[in-house]
């Protein structure tokens, strides 16, 4: 159910890098990451796509909460929940992941949500995960789409400077 909730989300949130992101940081993009389906059992993925839905919704009624409130009034930090709070049914170890869904930024969240929604659907449909050599395959291809047509970055050389 909470799935169906999600899908209309990506488009909440803005699919571009900051600004200050630099573009090409050494680590593969979030597109390349998020090609890797989620490595999880049934029940941990099922907590994980609640847990998001969980901080989806504290996102939107922290951005209502804002929007609404007279801004000549001071808001503090302290009117708006930083992050989801402890829910002592949960272990610490959920606690802390759920705490540490409010850290990721717009774009990062974002690139969350649709992983969530795709492996959902992966799962729903029945489909096998992909083998590790299919996945290696996958990011060679997306980490080559991006470099230069002789395979290499075109500003790095082949050797270290000395």
């Amino acid at each position: 159910e909470q799935t169906h909730q999600l899908k209309l989300l990506p488009g909440c949130f803005p699919l571009k890098p900051p600004a200050d992101e630099p573009r090409n940081s050494g680590r593969p993009s979030l597109t390349v990451q998020s090609s890797l389906p989620l490595q999880l059992s049934n029940h941990l993925f099922e907590e994980l796509a609640m847990d998001v839905y969980d901080e989806v919704d504290r996102r939107e009624t922290d951005a209502v909460w804002l929007a609404t409130q007279n801004h000549s009034t001071l808001v503090t930090a302290t009117t708006v929940v930083p992050f989801l709070p402890v829910n002592p049914e949960y272990s610490s170890t959920r606690n802390q992941g759920r705490q540490k869904l409010a850290r990721f930024n717009a774009h990062e969240f974002a690139t969350l949500v649709i992983d969530v929604l795709g492996d959902a659907k992966r799962r729903q449909q029945g489909n096998p995960v992909p083998s590790a050599t299919e996945n290696v395959e996958l990011v060679l291809r997306a980490v080559n789409s991006q470099q230069g047509p002789g395979g290499h970055e075109a500003d790095q050389p082949d050797y270290d400077s000395v």
